[in-house]
């Protein structure tokens, strides 16, 4: 059950409150008391959302927003992260046994939750608004602190697997079928995943220390969009199957883009190419769930050398291996050099292309953008490796009966490697493509083998229908590899008193004043590179240059805490307290910032609690921010002066408009839109950025009443607001703000080819949008919490409630741009769902017979969409309110036996559907929503 961290009353005859540490502080306080807003999330909710992900446990929850996860394909990192209140992964500090983890990948520096074994969880906390004065750098939307158990004795085997189960029968499965594509099994069941953890533990013979050691066990299978009927295709509308020009056979541009043609698959002559007959389906080999395989070791061990001096550590390694898969590569629209002789086109090619008959006796070239999807080498594979380790002592003890301290160390490090294959060498297709009739053979042979400058060459004919032979496959096939590693060192030393020891305390006040002080150091390094077809951007469908990275900072930081009772069991004063922090860092990437809090905690009586207060955070840029060098890659988007069809289309935006973004009055109409809707995107580091200040003010209640025993109720407002944020400002944003308004900041920032005014067609056409401070993200709204436990005749009954209003989601894009809401608002902008309402309500029965059962209800409220009301029927106006079901049990077969389980999304409900909507997996948010259908989901526990 999900609780709030809150003052428990003590009933008579209880033990006095044991002082412990709680998340958000680092002086020892009574009874769980927290000035600021904390959810746990227990293990018993973890086992009933059937998650063997960390990240699909988290995402439930009402306050996270969607991240990096295993629904991601199309530029997935391979990592697992966590979005606190949408702010963004960089901004959300998370901790693994109160101490911060390293940073997950170099390609992704926010913390991997893959790195953390799900069955070895024993709560989650989550922290709402900034604690840099606490834990430094990072916790700007907040802090997720996940704790290990710890001094287990005995054996434990825990298994977990499961699967979808999902009915095939959308709306859109004519939609798929009228184009002529397959459709799939009417049901199907698929997406399997089995977990293995095995934990074994023993304490010593004296009783003073612990050994405790794991090692588990991942496996998860790939699950294609071609699975889904309403992902069967890419939909461009609701009603029509899209595409890519880059298809099969394939679409073929004259040197002036008058014209474009494809090959009749009937004849292997040319034909007119239409879009609606045309396009390539893209969707159907996109992986909706990436496979993946994990293998965890660890362990932890804890020893009291005395009752006044004790030792715990923690070493784990992680090995994580996950694959990401899209449509085969191809050659996208890249302009080629043909040969006007070529052997093996025919006239009729030849002359469509613009080759006069002294070109063909001379075998002079002519340029054709070539659209071809190689479909006989299947779908590009990304295999992304993450390595990682962590290694963390601690010694704590008491320096005498008023001081106490804490000497942590740790080292953490993630070595990453990315495999991709089935790529095509743009250098080796241009030779391939260059086919001349070896005289003394009449053979068509390259013309690099001819001239001995490629003796390896095969010619690549992609003139007829079946012409590509498994030898020119081969040859024009490529893969990339890219690597590197990041990590983090810390070192620090916190001491922490009671200074009512001393005498030191207020008047109306019967404890005394508290306080904490503490040192740190901390280093932060990245390496990254690639090899040469990566570095010089030769493999085709791999986007721009992938540039190498390399750098590291340290920061020296002080910082000190104060809990100040200020009055006590006075009237309607049952205690008034003031936390007070402040942190000072010194970074050697750009020097000095500081951090600071002012806390509140008021109970006018027993189980009623007013907290709220203000903290400012900071974060720091990271080593990829600061030193990834500028390159050209791709962004999900759409162009408003380009058009698909120049013949039957007009652009969005008007010429005029279309001006101010570079097209030139010739190009205007004959700008050509990208199918896949992507785009060119220059982004980069920057070495001049500074650090993001962040301002939290929360304020809300702890209401746990006498008469209703076992209620409790909790409401926080958060207001946070982010500003100097660092981000790039959006590719999509600066190429209509340019459109639509002319401002010359966006409108120099948009570079569009000469010739074409393609912003997609070859690196010449490109928007520019590196890494700055500027603009400022802010978010505000309320936190709910009720749970309820009572007993009944038989067993007992427990109800929980967690829901988060969302008042506002503010982003300004610049200093001086306009601010944009999307606070119940998706797409462009926005990105994925951001719901006013979300809740999970949960009730549990504990029944008398060794056997618990638990419905969840997790509802996301409606969200429109940001591009306004749509009357085409091209992509949804908004997402209504969506409600899924989950129900699961647990029985203890005997003492040492626990059988789990359970079905999430029990009424195997289709997902939104979105054609046209960027960011989107398999037309939908599969971070969002459950887009796959019911999961099923069984466990078993065995101790020994």
């Amino acid at each position: 059950m999900s609780i709030a961290s809150t003052a428990m009353a003590q009933t008579a005859g209880e033990e006095a409150a044991v002082e412990v540490v709680v998340t958000g502080s680092r002086i020892k306080k009574p009874n769980l008391q927290s000035s600021s807003p904390i959810t746990t999330i227990s293990a018993a909710d973890i086992k009933a959302s059937g998650a063997t992900r960390v990240e699909d446990m988290v995402n439930t929850l009402p306050s996270v927003f969607a991240a990096d996860g295993a629904m991601q394909s199309n530029g997935a990192s391979g990592t697992a992260t966590v979005n606190l209140r949408g702010l963004g992964t960089s901004r959300t500090l998370v901790l693994l046994n109160g101490s911060r983890m390293a940073p997950g990948s170099p390609v992704q520096p926010a913390a991997d939750l893959n790195q953390i074994p799900a069955a070895l969880i024993e709560r989650v906390d989550i922290l709402t608004g900034g604690a840099s004065a606490v834990y430094g750098s990072d916790a700007m939307a907040g802090v997720v602190n996940f704790v290990m158990k710890k001094k287990f004795e005995g054996v434990r085997l825990d298994l977990n697997t499961s699967f979808y189960q999902h009915h095939n029968d959308s709306d859109y499965a004519s939609v798929v079928s009228n184009r002529g594509f397959a459709l799939p099994e009417s049901n199907v069941v698929d997406g399997k995943a089995t977990d293995v953890t095995l934990v074994a533990g023993v304490n010593s013979e004296s009783g003073k220390g612990n050994a405790t050691v794991y090692a588990s066990y991942r496996t998860v299978q790939a699950l294609l969009q071609s699975e889904r009927d309403y992902s069967a295709c890419t939909l461009s509308s609701f009603s029509t199957c899209g595409g890519s020009s880059t298809s099969y056979p394939g679409r073929f541009f004259t040197s002036d883009y008058a014209k474009s043609y494809t090959i009749d698959t009937s004849a292997s002559r040319l034909a007119s190419y239409s879009a609606a007959t045309g396009a390539y389906n893209y969707g159907p080999l996109n992986y909706y769930q990436r496979p993946d395989e994990k293998y965890s070791l660890g362990g932890f061990i804890t020893y009291d050398f005395s009752d006044t001096l004790h030792f715990k550590s923690e070493v784990m390694l992680t090995d994580d291996t996950s694959t990401g898969q899209i449509a085969p590569s191809g050659i996208f629209l890249s302009e080629m050099s043909i040969n006007c002789n070529n052997p093996l086109m025919t006239t009729e090619q030849k002359t469509a292309f613009y080759c006069s008959s002294s070109m063909i006796a001379n075998g002079d070239t002519t340029t054709v953008a070539i659209g071809r999807r190689n479909v006989e080498a299947g779908g590009r594979q990304y295999e992304m490796n993450h390595t990682s380790y962590r290694l963390r002592g601690e010694l704590t003890g008491q320096i005498n009966e008023v001081w106490d301290f804490s000497l942590n160390m740790q080292y953490g490090s993630t070595n990453y490697k990315q495999v991709t294959k089935n790529e095509v060498s743009l250098e080796r297709a241009q030779k391939a493509l260059l086919v001349v009739t070896d005289p003394s053979t009449g053979n068509a042979v390259c013309q690099s083998y001819l001239d001995g400058t490629d003796k390896n060459c095969v010619p690549y004919n992609i003139w007829s229908i079946g012409g590509v032979s498994s030898a020119a496959l081969k040859y024009i096939s490529a893969q990339g590899v890219q690597w590197g590693g990041t990590g983090e060192q810390i070192v620090s030393l916190n001491t922490s008193g009671d200074l009512g020891a001393y005498g030191v305390k207020l008047p109306w006040a019967g404890e005394g004043l508290k306080t904490s002080l503490g040192l740190e150091y901390r280093r932060q390094w990245l390496d990254f590179d690639a090899d040469d077809n990566l570095r010089n951007g030769l493999l085709a469908g791999s986007g721009g240059k992938t540039t190498p990275v390399s750098g590291s900072y340290d920061v020296k930081e002080v910082f000190t805490e104060l809990l100040v009772p200020v009055a006590q069991d006075k009237t309607l004063i049952k205690d008034l307290s003031l936390e007070l922090g402040y942190r000072i860092s010194d970074y050697s990437s750009f020097g000095k910032n500081d951090s600071y809090k002012a806390m509140v905690s008021y109970a006018p009586v027993e189980g009623l609690r007013f907290r709220g207060g203000y903290n400012r955070a900071v974060r720091a840029p990271s080593v990829t921010e600061l030193y990834s060098a500028n390159s050209v890659g791709l962004f999900d988007g759409n162009d408003g002066c380009g058009v698909d069809d120049p013949s039957t289309e007009t652009p969005t935006y008007t010429a005029a408009q279309c001006a101010l973004t570079g097209v030139t009055a010739a190009q205007y109409n004959n700008v050509l839109s990208s199918t896949a809707g992507q785009y060119n995107r220059l982004g980069g580091g920057n070495v001049d950025l500074k650090p993001e200040t962040g301002d939290t003010y929360t304020f809300g209640f702890v209401y746990t009443p006498d008469f209703l025993k076992g209620f409790n109720l909790t409401v926080d407002y958060f207001n946070i607001k982010i500003e100097d944020k660092i981000s790039s400002i959006g590719a999509q944003y600066i190429l209509d703000q340019c459109a639509t308004t002319g401002n010359s900041f966006y409108c120099s920032k948009v570079h569009r080819a000469s010739g074409t005014g393609s912003l997609w067609l070859s690196e010449e056409g490109y928007i520019e949008d590196t890494l700055y401070n500027t603009g400022s993200y802010k978010t505000s709204g309320f936190d709910i919490e009720a749970n309820y436990s009572r007993k009944l005749p038989l067993g007992r009954l427990q109800l929980s409630y967690m829901g988060t209003v969302l008042e506002e989601l503010i982003t300004q894009a610049t200093d001086t741009s306009d601010p944009y809401d999307c606070a119940g608002y998706f797409d462009s902008s926005c990105g994925w769902s951001n719901p006013k309402y979300r809740h999970r309500a949960k009730a549990t029965w504990q029944s008398p017979w060794d056997w618990d059962a638990t419905v969840t209800w997790r509802y996301f409220g409606k969200v429109d969409n940001f591009y306004g009301p749509d009357t085409s029927g091209t992509y949804a106006s908004s997402i209504d309110a969506y409600n899924y079901i989950d129900l699961y049990a647990s029985y203890a077969l005997k003492s040492n036996t626990t059988l789990r389980i359970g079905v999430n999304n029990v009424f195997d409900k289709d997902p939104p559907i979105l054609p046209n909507s960027d960011g989107t997996n398999g037309n939908t948010y599969p971070q969002v929503y459950d887009a796959l259908g019911r999961y099923v989901f069984a466990g078993i526990s065995l101790s020994f």
